[in-house]
């Protein structure tokens, strides 16, 4: 995390001097480069999701003959409750860190994003392209208002489980996070040349995700005996589809 913190603003502080020498009071400048520091909350259901709803149906089918099992033979010890697809829906949290980059002043441009969403357990990196930006630079009060469309494809991974209040659970799940057809609106007031400062929200209609532990799923598949009672199903796979809300914070050098 600290090394790439240091890696941002170190490109970040390499660009000031360039953008600032094209820079002028009158014209919002061409390009620019910055960070947006921000929270990120998806909220999806697994109830029906293409793509992945097939691994996310294997996981509860699985869990729920393993504990099937376990509770006839284990008639006297606490019984694992049966789970249902919703059980599975992601819904989660991030601190988002995001390098971005747009080429264009007033009027239409191009804006690339690198987004990094941190949470307790799920981790993205992806990648944001936006064809479709406008902005509108009001030179007296050096504001640059702006709306952008676009989608933005994660890797998403998680190392750890954690449900009620337990301890956390290692693990290894990988997949994907797709925001397909993301809206953004944002501010940037420009106090001196070369630097802005702004905020922007941000909101996908439509989310896909899958995140997977395939050797944990793998275990449940090969060990339906009942002889010992299955992991927590978060901790095997989680996903869904529905939708996602961000609002950041940005610095910005042109």
């Amino acid at each position: 995390m600290r090394r790439l913190i240091s890696y941002v603003l170190a490109v970040a502080c390499l660009a000031v001097p360039m953008a600032a020498a094209a820079d002028s009071k009158d014209d919002f400048p061409f390009s620019g480069i910055g960070v947006r520091f921000g929270y990120e909350k998806f909220s999806l259901s697994a109830g029906s999701t293409p793509i992945v709803g097939s691994k996310l149906t294997d996981a509860v089918t699985n869990f729920n003959q393993t504990a099937t099992a376990y509770n006839s033979q284990h008639p006297g010890q606490p019984q694992v409750p049966l789970q249902s697809i919703n059980d599975v829906s992601l819904n989660a949290s991030l601190f988002t860190i995001t390098p971005t980059f747009h080429l264009g002043g007033d009027g239409y441009f191009f804006k690339l994003d690198v987004p990094i969403g941190l949470g307790s357990q799920l981790t993205t990196v992806g990648l944001g392209l936006y064809p479709v930006n406008y902005g509108w630079w009001m030179p007296d009060q050096r504001l640059f208002p702006y709306v952008s469309a676009g989608l933005v494809l994660n890797y998403g991974f998680s190392t750890k489980y954690s449900s009620n209040g337990n301890p956390d659970i290692a693990i290894s799940a990988k997949g994907a996070v797709l925001q397909l057809g993301r809206l953004a609106a944002g501010l940037k007031v420009r106090p001196i040349n070369g630097l802005n400062l702004g905020a922007e929200l941000g909101f996908t209609p439509y989310t896909l995700a899958g995140v997977v532990d395939t050797d944990r799923l793998d275990s449940l598949q090969k060990n339906i005996s009942g002889t010992n009672p299955p992991p927590p199903l978060g901790s095997v796979a989680r996903g869904g589809a529905g939708t996602e809300f961000d609002a950041s914070l940005l610095i910005e050098w042109m």
